[in-house]
């Protein structure tokens, strides 16, 4: 049966649907990837498009599924991974998304305005665990300055790790780079360019995480 990892936030412009890209191709060296776009803006739909129009370009191939697939479908079971991106809003979509996860990856940037959803989304992802017990939920930094002296990455873990979560607060965390957005825009991904900290990182993270 596939495992479903799921991306999903509170609030928009967090990384959201590029994390969920790179995972995908991150994951489709560990078997067959699809990917589930729950996000009426379809950034990650496109992104696929992007991929497959390019052919012969992008070896690693993943597969799209609609975003309102019955979870138990038996079709599923051709799969090894099911990535999911969800909306930047509480919805019911997402909400059925969080109630059938292995994985529940929720990425925000270091910033105020993230900190402040963060109690409303605990409260949302404490009330899927009561049901789906088995969804291993976690909190991961996005965006994050190379600025050596910029002090928000730090100040926002201390922040998250202070305040009882119902997910696990990653210390590794994600930079801001040029290299994601670029590549998300071609329809390909960090860890199919040579030599680059991006990579690194999300495998790191990815790694730790998905235990793959």
């Amino acid at each position: 049966m596939a495992k479903f990892i799921l991306f999903n936030s509170i609030k928009g412009g967090v990384g959201k649907s590029t994390l969920a890209a790179q995972t995908a191709v991150f994951l489709a060296d560990f078997g067959r990837v699809a990917v589930m776009d729950c996000d009426p803006q379809q950034n990650l739909n496109r992104w696929l498009m992007r991929r497959n129009e390019a052919g012969e370009i992008f070896q690693r191939k993943i597969s799209p599924l609609p975003a309102d697939l019955d979870f138990s479908a038996k079709n599923l079971n051709q799969f090894d991974f099911v990535v999911i991106d969800s909306a930047g809003v509480d919805s019911k979509t997402g909400r059925t998304a969080l109630l059938n996860a292995d994985y529940l990856i929720s990425p925000l940037k270091p910033s105020q305005a993230d900190l402040d959803t963060v109690l409303d989304h605990d409260d949302i992802i404490q009330q899927a665990k009561a049901i789906n017990k088995k969804m291993h939920a976690f909190y991961l930094l996005n965006m994050c300055s190379t600025h050596h002296k910029d002090s928000e990455k730090d100040d926002t873990l201390n922040v998250l790790k202070e305040a009882d979560l119902a997910s696990i607060v990653l210390d590794d965390v994600i930079f801001e780079r040029k290299i994601l957005r670029t590549s998300f825009s071609e329809g390909g991904s960090c860890f199919e360019l040579k030599n680059n900290k991006s990579a690194k990182e999300i495998e790191t993270i990815l790694t730790k995480i998905l235990e793959v």
